[in-house]
């Protein structure tokens, strides 16, 4: 089976709308973005879309269990799995779908909480149908020990879960589309 997904991991984007809650100063940040950001996510959804007509842009992220002194949410109550999506480029289905695969193992979702939305190129953004997004925020209490960037026990658990979702999508766009009679690759 092959699907147009892109996983999407960081942004394309160095545009920060504000720089409240931030310590850093502008020249600090942008020598940081600099580093850090993916420059090429727009030509890889552009060629995509080139090559099978669509584009499935998964976008992921990870969310600490106390929220952060700069989150816009604070409230306290974290789900493990958070699903992010967007009006025009997430179909309902696909945001359906996603909460199905994380609560049949256990897990609580939430959908656009704590954190709401989908990185879609701006050429595309709120233009074009044929790129998809949606966004999983994972919880790092699964996964993470608590004060620190080393794996903890529930890693492993997470990347099964994660693989198990990505494939649950694939199926998901590959059904959708199949049915469609579109010809779909995949490209990860």
């Amino acid at each position: 089976m092959k699907v147009p997904i892109l996983l999407h991991i960081p942004h394309s984007s160095i545009h920060i709308p504000s720089l409240e809650g931030y310590v850093a100063t502008q020249e600090q940040l942008q020598s940081e973005l600099l580093k850090l950001t993916d420059w090429h996510t727009d030509d890889l959804v552009d060629a995509q879309l080139a090559e099978f007509g669509r584009c499935l842009i998964i976008d992921c992220h990870s969310f600490p269990e106390v929220p952060l002194t700069a989150s816009f949410d604070k409230t306290s109550v974290r789900p493990d799995y958070n699903i992010g999506t967007d009006q025009f480029h997430t179909p309902p289905a696909l945001g359906e779908v996603s909460e199905r695969h994380f609560k049949g193992l256990g897990h609580s979702v939430l959908i656009d909480k704590p954190y709401s939305g989908s990185i879609v190129p701006m050429m595309h953004y709120r233009k074009d149908k044929r790129v998809q997004s949606i966004m999983l925020e994972i919880n790092r209490k699964l996964y993470l020990e608590e004060g620190s960037a080393n794996k903890s026990e529930g890693y492993e658990r997470v990347k099964s879960v994660v693989a198990g979702w990505v494939e649950v999508i694939a199926k998901y766009i590959f059904y959708r589309y199949t049915y469609e009679s579109f010809i779909i690759c995949s490209k990860f």
